[in-house]
């Protein structure tokens, strides 16, 4: 997955939230829901399935001491 510079103005604008919304799930304040979740890796153009697979494997390597 590629890292890409976008604000959370853009990132709103794109999944058409409002900049409030995205801010407060940014900053912890509320949970991500499972269709943000898509909004955003369709927004920025990431394959949801790939994104899941490598958060997993993140998961799994920090229960495992790993990094």
């Amino acid at each position: 997955m590629t890292r890409q510079r976008v604000s959370g103005a853009q990132l709103a604008e794109r999944i058409a939230q409002s900049q409030s919304y995205i801010s407060k799930r940014l900053r912890d304040e509320s949970p991500l829901t499972a269709n943000d979740i898509e909004d955003i890796c369709n927004a920025l153009g990431e394959d949801l399935g790939k994104m899941l697979h490598s958060a997993a494997r993140a998961v799994a390597a920090v229960r495992n001491g790993s990094s």
